[in-house]
């Protein structure tokens, strides 16, 4: 069928030609999609307010030779509160490049979907960034079969309590017999840690800690998100440069 509708959200939003724009989109049936939105760049098109980053969307496509072409778009949450302020921006800028780097294209991606979702609401809802961004990137680990080990050793097996080590290599954390030269992680944070693995978004609102376990959670995730990934992606080094905090 040449038609299809779909509901994504738009990592991001490229210009493209004299008037076009090219948008990342990650939706819910298909996974990461990439589509032309003819003539949007225009002032008065109808899909230039819609091909707009970290919109929630609900598209209506034609299938192309070469590129799939927006022919509807219906913004179905534009996230207000986010877009207010540099430093939420920055933060959702993350959550979006990401998911772009997790996500498969043309298959289904439910679950990342409706996590990146979630971190929006969250960021909407005035929960704190740092902890949402760690709650993220620890989803994105899991989606990718790849989720950290926080309650057994990842050299010997046995379980895990303070003072223990991240590894980021090996996917989780060491027992005190195993710990090398590796930072050691606290009981508070190592609690921190498994309550961001089995929490929802929802819940994260009644995650409370102190400011030195949010940091040093913050560490061991994007520690293993970098070792994962083999690189740092370029998002963070703008959330730097906005927070001072990463």
């Amino acid at each position: 069928m040449n038609l299809y509708k779909t509901e994504g959200l738009i990592l991001k939003s490229v210009d493209f030609g004299e008037s076009d724009k090219l948008i990342t989109v990650l939706s819910y049936e298909y996974g990461k999609l990439r589509l032309l939105a003819k003539g949007a760049r225009r002032v008065r098109s109808r899909l230039a307010g819609a091909c707009q980053q970290f919109n929630l969307v609900k598209f209506m496509v034609f299938r192309g030779k070469n590129l799939d072409l927006v022919s509807q778009a219906e913004i179905k949450e534009s996230y207000p509160v986010l877009r207010s302020k540099l430093d939420l921006i920055a933060y959702a800028t993350c959550f979006a490049e990401l998911a772009d780097s997790f996500a498969g294209e043309c298959n289904p991606e439910r679950r990342l979907f409706s996590g990146l979702k979630s971190a929006f609401t969250a960021l909407e809802s005035n929960v704190d960034p740092e902890l949402v961004l760690d709650w993220f990137g620890l989803g994105c680990l899991v989606v990718s079969g790849y989720g950290p080990q926080f309650e057994r050793c990842v050299v010997c097996g046995g379980r895990l309590k303070s003072p223990c080590g991240l590894r980021p290599c090996s996917g989780g954390l060491v027992c005190a017999d195993c710990l090398g030269e590796e930072a050691e992680v606290d009981e508070e944070t190592l609690h921190l840690l498994r309550t961001l693995m089995r929490s929802s978004g929802k819940e994260l609102a009644n995650v409370h800690t102190s400011v030195e376990s949010r940091h040093m959670a913050g560490e061991v995730v994007r520690k293993l998100l970098f070792a994962f990934l083999e690189d740092r992606p370029k998002c963070f080094e703008f959330l730097q440069a906005t927070t001072c905090e990463v």
